[in-house]
């Protein structure tokens, strides 16, 4: 019983001696457990710190709403039947014609495309048509424009007869040089000629020539020097010579020195009027600052007075009427009529009207 009590006592003392070494082990372990790093649980790659991670240990903002941006599609373009609602009640729908490129379509339309067609819809003019007229032929071709009327002829008495004749006789002697015929028929219906040149003799023959048969015809025979040609020559170019676009009526063909010459410039109304004199020397006058204008009239009044003994020589007036200023002349005056008219007669062409006279100083 002795050696049984022994055992089981020595038995209990081992199981106390595990349970106390267990025990300071578990403590042991549980100490060392603490003080140790801790290992890694995974070998995967860190996470990347983004704006939305650092954003969202705070207070995370309301995301902004992203409209996508639709580009700005313009308005169709009316169709035919949408230009004739919208125009005035009173006008016609407009009409569409067939054209095969803008360039086709007539003034004043508007291109529109439908159905890969092209359309030219033109709007009627107001007031509309009425409504009992048809609008036909809508879809064919534009009808070709209207030929423009000729101007009518001009109403007034014929032309005199002897006035007519001389005339063409005049025009039958353009190899005549240096000299200038003015056929007129005055007021009273009278007939008469002033005939402008340098050589008193070639005057007498001409005047005889082209008023053979013709009766009476008074006659002015003005006598020019020779430097003054060139003006004369200028004036002849024109198509209308004899009978010139413009019109000089002087109060008076012959004036004392120191007196003003005076005078209008018919026709010459709604352009740019020039008025030139061509003195007995042969130099070229700018008398542009003497012309007035009143009415629609335009007239001159130009002082003049000759220097040195009196001559047998005229003075030449010409006048122009021209769209613009003419450049020429001022460049030129009181120049030589040699140099003078051949820049003119550049500059000018012929679109041009003028007028002659002359004026006798004593």
């Amino acid at each position: 019983m002795i050696g049984a009590a022994r055992i089981s006592h020595r038995n209990q003392w081992l199981q106390a001696v595990a349970m106390s070494l267990v025990l300071h082990g578990a403590a042991i372990g549980g100490i060392l457990y603490e003080r140790a790093p801790a290992a890694p649980t995974s070998t995967a790659t860190p996470p990347v710190i983004t704006v939305d991670t650092l954003l969202s240990q705070g207070a995370v903002p309301a995301a902004p709403v992203l409209t996508p941006v639709v580009p700005e599609v313009p308005p169709e373009m009316p169709q035919p039947q949408d230009i004739a609602a919208l125009s005035a009640p009173t006008q016609a729908p407009p009409a569409r014609i067939p054209a095969d490129s803008p360039a086709q379509a007539p003034m004043d339309s508007a291109i529109v495309t439908t159905g890969g067609e092209m359309w030219a819809v033109v709007q009627p003019a107001i007031p509309a048509l009425p409504p009992d007229v048809p609008l036909s032929g809508l879809d064919d071709a534009p009808p070709e424009a209207p030929e423009p009327a000729l101007p009518a002829e001009p109403v007034g008495e014929p032309l005199d007869p002897r006035l007519e004749g001389m005339i063409q006789r005049i025009r039958d002697k353009l190899d005549e040089s240096c000299l200038l015929a003015l056929p007129q028929l005055t007021a009273d219906g009278q007939v008469r000629i002033a005939v402008l040149a340098a050589a008193d003799r070639q005057i007498g023959a001409f005047v005889d020539e082209i008023t053979e048969g013709l009766g009476e015809i008074p006659d002015r025979r003005v006598l020019l020097d020779q430097r003054q040609c060139p003006g004369l020559t200028f004036a002849r170019r024109t198509e209308d010579y004899p009978l010139f676009g413009l019109q000089m009526q002087l109060d008076a063909a012959d004036i004392d020195s120191g007196n003003s010459v005076t005078g209008r410039i018919a026709n010459g109304a709604g352009h740019y009027n020039t008025l030139l004199l061509v003195d007995d020397n042969g130099v070229v006058q700018d008398l542009r600052r003497f012309l007035t204008v009143q009415g629609g009239e335009v007239g001159f009044d130009v002082p003049m007075s000759r220097a040195g003994a009196a001559r047998d020589t005229n003075q030449l007036l010409i006048a122009i009427a021209t769209p613009g200023r003419i450049d020429s002349v001022t460049r030129n005056a009181g120049r030589l009529a040699a140099d003078f008219f051949p820049e003119l007669i550049a500059e000018l062409g012929d679109n041009v009207l003028i007028g002659v006279s002359s004026v006798y100083v004593r």
